[in-house]
């Protein structure tokens, strides 16, 4: 698929919020807008030939199989996680056709963000935006395990937001069944219940970002050393792989990240400080993986998990920086919003360009 379909569903975004904002009702004008989004992105991933994605025909070679073979035989020769291949085993041997299976997958990762951008973002537009130009989006054309799971964990962090542990537990564990790695998110109980742990992590911070910068590579090799053998890192330091055109995500979240603490310190926050903390814990940790990723591809994929919940936290530093500018002259905040919207147009559409052109 040729990718000016990714350009141009990028620029509906736009489209679609200029004809929602007729609406009056902002609660009303929301639901229109994601549901409107939704649907044009599900048409697109969920109708897709197998052929789209770089995994998209391994995952239907082993659909295939999965009606064939029984459940323990599949578990043996694929080695994919218990859920995925319990759900697959299912719906295979129910008759479902592969590609409904693919369009019942997009339609539950777009819905569930979809949900989540309504519930927790301030801007449904700018979470769309970054959900493209992050490359959230176009992975769910490939990793259908692990977008499955970061859906799971994103209603698992719904509950974070609740303060029902018990619930995100149980999530992160069914997430775990269609991906591994979000197992890793046990881990961060301790950070959301107690604010200690919180502090210490905060104050060791800034050392932390300094020795990936330094030794990003060594590091690599390092963690991947009780990983397993022979995992390729790239020899780059922190500069070279951003003149090298791979480091503009690390660049753009630590930018974010800046001016989500400078939002912090102000104590000018536009949404619930328990739900601000979170985000930007995440945040913080995204950008952590975000300097290990030029030294390993792993890096970047796990990221993914935290990046899509780093666009719900987007909008809340946009609005910092417009209430910052605003100005009381009605026409003028019109044509200073106006001059914004294009100027955020024009630079979602290169980033995103620039993304598909490094991720055919």
């Amino acid at each position: 698929m040729e990718k000016d379909i990714y350009i141009y569903s990028l620029s509906f975004l736009f489209i679609f919020r200029i004809i929602t904002s007729l609406l009056k009702n902002i609660k009303y004008k929301n639901i229109v807008y994601i549901f409107m989004v939704t649907i044009m992105l599900l048409i697109i991933q969920g109708l897709r030939d197998n052929t789209v994605g770089g995994d998209t025909y391994n995952y239907l070679v082993h659909y295939r199989m999965s009606n064939e073979l029984s459940f323990g035989k599949m578990y043996d020769t694929y080695y994919f996680e218990v859920g995925y291949q319990i759900l697959v085993s299912t719906l295979s041997k129910i008759g479902l056709p592969f590609q409904a299976f693919l369009f019942l997958v997009s339609a539950f990762n777009l819905t569930v963000f979809g949900l989540m951008t309504y519930q927790f973002s301030i801007n449904p537009l700018v979470s769309y935006i970054f959900f493209y130009i992050l490359g959230i989006y176009d992975f769910g054309f490939s990793g259908l395990r692990q977008s499955i799971s970061m859906s799971l964990m994103l209603i698992a962090m719904y509950y974070v937001f609740k303060r029902k542990k018990g619930m995100y537990i149980f999530y992160v564990l069914l997430a775990g069944t269609f991906h591994t790695s979000a197992l890793f998110f046990i881990l961060l109980i301790p950070f959301f219940e107690y604010k200690k742990v919180m502090r210490i992590y905060y104050k060791l911070y800034v050392p932390i970002v300094l020795a990936l910068v330094l030794f990003g590579e060594k590091i690599t090799e390092i963690v991947f050393s009780f990983y397993r053998s022979g995992v390729y890192t790239q020899s780059l330091n922190f500069l070279d792989s951003y003149f090298l055109g791979i480091g503009n995500d690390e660049l753009l979240i630590v930018i974010i990240t800046f001016l989500g603490f400078i939002i912090y310190k102000s104590g000018d926050l536009p949404i619930k400080m328990h739900n601000y903390n979170v985000l930007y814990f995440i945040l913080t940790l995204s950008l952590i993986l975000q300097l290990l990723s030029p030294y390993n591809y792993f890096f970047s994929r796990f990221n993914l998990f935290l990046l899509q919940i780093v666009t719900l936290f987007i909008p809340v530093v946009l609005r910092y920086l417009f209430h910052k500018i605003s100005f009381s002259n009605l026409y003028v905040r019109y044509v200073v919003n106006t001059i914004a919207m294009f100027l955020l147009i024009i630079f979602a559409i290169n980033f995103y360009d620039n993304y598909l052109d490094s991720n055919p």
